[in-house]
């Protein structure tokens, strides 16, 4: 007799790998704490795994808020040097192949680098958006965040995905995504929004910006 668990259940449910093979279930029925799916996936179809008004599983409710794993390393940072990245950011990212022609600020910019981190946010009003492309309220307020960019043209907004800057994610003490954090003229400001309420970021924007 050869059996299937599913790692996906943790263990709570276990299936014949012959397909419809009554007898060697020994319970004689199936458990239905499971997706019905994932058994299919299995390449095991029975119709008492369908999905009925007694067996459905609700669909969990939307978090406001992502949080990351537990664990985070410390990433070895090379150590190239800090001109030579700024400029290069500059270059691509505000000036492209025209040098005449610049980036309004009120656009959002996704840094990759913690020394350019620093550097973009040593002067004027930063908002930084940190946030996580696994995160679905990231996306889901990523528009809003947009159009404060394009009404805000006088602050600078940026974007830190916290998978790849981690040092800077654990630097700021980021426990949750999206997290907003501004800065005014290089200072860490002590307000900070986590989650996804605009009308709190639009306020704080202001203060920054009075």
């Amino acid at each position: 007799m050869i059996w299937s668990n599913c790692a996906g259940c943790a263990g709570f449910v276990s299936y014949p790998a012959d397909k419809n093979n009554a007898q060697s279930d020994p319970s004689g029925n199936l458990s239905y704490l499971h997706d019905p799916f994932h058994a299919i996936r299995l390449g095991i179809y029975d119709t008492r795994r369908e999905i009925t008004p007694e067996n459905q599983i609700s669909p969990p409710t939307r978090p406001s808020v992502c949080f990351p794993s537990p664990v985070w390393s410390f990433p070895a940072l090379s150590s190239p040097s800090a001109v030579y990245l700024v400029l290069r950011f500059i270059r691509t990212r505000f000036f492209g192949n025209n040098t005449g022609s610049t980036m309004s600020h009120g656009k959002v910019i996704e840094v990759d680098n913690p020394v350019i981190f620093k550097a973009l946010t040593s002067n004027g009003p930063v908002v930084v958006d940190f946030f996580a492309t696994w995160c679905g309220p990231c996306k889901a307020v990523a528009p809003v965040v947009g159009k404060l960019s394009e009404t805000y043209t006088n602050v600078r907004f940026i974007q830190v995905d916290v998978d790849k800057v981690r040092s800077v994610a654990q630097e700021l003490e980021v426990r949750a995504m999206p997290t907003f954090v501004l800065y005014k003229d290089g200072q860490l400001q002590e307000k900070r929004v986590v989650g996804g309420n605009m009308k709190e970021l639009e306020a704080a924007i202001k203060e920054i910006t009075a």
